[in-house]
């Protein structure tokens, strides 16, 4: 949770020259999934996900982030990867919703979850 905290630990870690190799998300493909599933499970619209996958997805907040820690000669390479979740339905369910896995897990509505899954993943 603390961004500024972890890189300067990271920084203060690692050998003089040595290099910070991080990754930070722009997209997550299946997040609309996931909300359509929450909802369904819930009956109401969802709060967003415990874990902001996209918090450092703004054009230069990263890079501002890793500047303040101190961190000289940046060097940032944006990439895209496909999500692959494969065939295994029980696979394609979890991927999709590792962000609010913990919720499913409190709520025992995995059973649900699957149940939307199946309607919505086909649409």
């Amino acid at each position: 949770d603390d961004k500024p905290l972890a890189l300067a630990q990271a920084r203060d870690v690692l050998k003089p020259g040595g290099t910070l190799v991080a990754t930070t998300w722009d997209s997550y493909a299946p997040q609309h999934l996931m909300r359509d599933i929450m909802r369904d499970v819930l009956g109401e619209e969802p709060s967003p996900p415990p874990c902001n996958p996209h918090a450092l997805a703004n054009e230069g907040r990263f890079e501002a982030l890793v500047e303040k820690a101190q961190f000289v000669g940046l060097d940032v390479v944006r990439s895209k990867y496909p999500f692959d979740f494969g065939d295994d339905e029980e696979l394609q369910l979890r991927l999709t919703m590792m962000l609010v896995s913990e919720q499913l897990e409190e709520l025992d509505a995995w059973d649900a979850a699957l149940d939307s899954f199946r309607t919505h993943a086909d649409q």
